[in-house]
Formats: C-alpha cells, sequence, structure tokens
C-alpha cells in the first residue's frame, strides 16, 4: 500500500510552514488536497500514459481550448527566459541593490570577487551561462535580503526569527 504523504514530503512540509509562520503567514499546498490525491490515485493508468503520450487525461480535457501544438506537445514550457529577461530588465537595479549596496552583508558567505564576475558576466548579455549565472545571483539576492533583516533585528536589539 503506499502511503502518502512520504516522510520527506511531510518534513519539507513542517519546514515551510514553520518559515512561513515566522512571517505570520500559512502554507497551502493545494495539489495535496485530499480529493485531488483521491481522484488521481483512482484515475485509470490508460487515462495517465497511452500510446507514448504522458497526462493523457490533461491532454484529452484540453480538446478545443488549447491550440494542438500546445495541447499535444512533449517537452515542457520553459520560463527560465522570462525569469532572465526580468532580472536583466525590470528588476535590475533591484539585483544590483540587493548584491552590492551592502557587500558586508554577504561578505561572510560568498566570494564577492566572484559574485561581481558572474554578474557582470550576466550583465553582458551573453548566453553561455546565464541560466547557471541567474540562479546563482537569484539566492545570492535572496540570502542578501534574509541577512539585512537579521542585521536589522539586531541593530534594533531584538533577536532574530529562527525557523523551529
Amino acid at each position: 500500500a503506499t502511503i502518502l504523504p512520504s516522510p520527506g514530503l511531510q518534513y519539507l512540509l513542517d519546514i515551510t510552514d514553520s518559515i512561513a509562520g515566522a512571517f505570520g503567514m500559512e502554507t497551502r499546498c493545494p495539489f495535496l488536497d485530499r480529493r485531488l490525491v483521491e481522484f488521481c490515485l483512482a484515475v485509470p493508468s490508460e487515462q495517465k500514459l497511452a500510446n507514448g503520450w504522458t497526462r493523457v487525461i490533461l491532454r484529452r480535457a484540453m480538446e478545443g481550448i488549447l491550440p494542438p501544438e500546445i495541447q499535444w506537445r512533449v517537452h515542457k514550457a520553459d520560463l527560465a527566459y522570462s525569469f532572465i529577461r526580468r532580472l536583466r530588465g525590470l528588476d535590475r537595479q533591484a539585483l544590483i541593490t540587493a548584491l552590492f549596496d551592502a557587500p558586508f552583508v554577504l561578505e561572510d558567505y560568498v566570494d564577492m570577487d566572484l559574485l561581481r564576475a558572474i554578474h557582470k558576466r550576466f550583465d553582458s548579455g551573453g548566453i553561455r551561462h546565464v541560466r547557471r549565472d541567474s540562479g546563482r545571483l537569484y539566492i545570492a539576492a535572496v540570502l542578501s535580503r534574509w541577512l539585512r533583516g537579521v542585521h536589522a533585528e539586531r541593530q534594533r536589539g531584538a533577536e532574530p526569527q529562527t525557523v523551529r
């Protein structure tokens, strides 16, 4: 018998709830709704995979709603282009601010010379390492924002929020 959710998933959900709770938020996992999970487990296997096509039930349900070239495409859409375009465009200054306006925040955790080199390569518009670079820059920016929050709390004399 299959046991849902797995211990790993339960651990991940607990961590997510703790992080969200630290910010006064609640998490929602619509794909773990019991009714949806029960439905998915009850769907006959020939509705999941047929003649080499995956997600057949979804593809058939989209008949007349999606263009056939989308409905029956083999590969998933690549959303990286939009993410990268946004980091190079509208969010460019926010990225620079997060990474470099207070380098002392990151310097104990990140090689700042390497980070500057990665940003220069990313900002130059090159495409060779753009996916990897965009991910590294984004993670460094998120870390910087989080560390700034911790630093600000310490400046106020408050104990930083910890994840339980």
